[in-house]
């Protein structure tokens, strides 16, 4: 399923990079940041067309698709996570929620009942896990004492700590979601 970006959705990212004011810091609570303008409606048609393009390829990634066993479950916890990453809910229907944070969209899908049975694991083929880019240590360790834990998400291998052969000051917990896939919120300094 492939969802368009409507124009007044790419007008708002478009203006928001050029005229952003101060944003608040993703390390504040970890909730989602707001982005004001003076005036979005000074840009040519060209120019959105251009930054559009620009867009495109600073975000490789234009989304992925979650399959879950319970869309109920999965929607309170994903809403909740992805809120405090700065994510935004974008669509809400039947059996399915999207939310988007600048060019990267994340699809939360019930999966039909007939591939319900044999249930997720991490270690069969396909995907192990998704890690989320934290701005900070103090991101990761907000996100651990302030959710994981006050929620009883589990979590795995001893909560926040970092990981010596990995890159240099890499810093992450790793959790599971309801359907246990396994989710990681990750700083590494200096990455990108």
């Amino acid at each position: 399923m492939t969802h368009d970006v409507n124009v007044p959705e790419l007008d708002w990212q478009i203006n928001a990079k050029l005229q952003p004011t101060i944003l608040p810091c993703l390390e504040d609570n970890l909730r989602p940041s707001h982005v004001r303008f003076s005036r979005p409606y000074l840009l040519s048609a060209e120019e959105k067309s251009a930054l559009a393009l620009e867009n495109k390829f600073k975000h490789p990634v234009h989304h992925f698709q979650i399959q879950v066993s319970n869309i109920q479950k999965s929607a309170v916890f994903y809403g909740e996570l992805l809120g405090r990453l700065g994510f935004t809910e974008v669509t809400e229907m039947e059996g399915m929620v999207e939310w988007q944070k600048e060019g990267t969209r994340i699809i939360v899908a019930q999966s039909p009942k007939r591939f319900l049975t044999d249930g997720y694991h991490r270690k069969r083929v396909g995907l192990n896990h998704i890690a989320f880019r934290a701005p900070s240590r103090a991101a990761v360790d907000d996100l651990y004492h302030n959710y994981l834990v006050p929620k009883k998400i589990p979590t795995l291998y001893g909560g926040p700590k970092e990981w010596k052969d990995y890159d240099p000051g890499y810093y992450a917990v790793y959790f599971e979601d309801p359907d246990r896939m396994k989710l990681e919120l990750v700083h590494v300094p200096g990455d990108l």
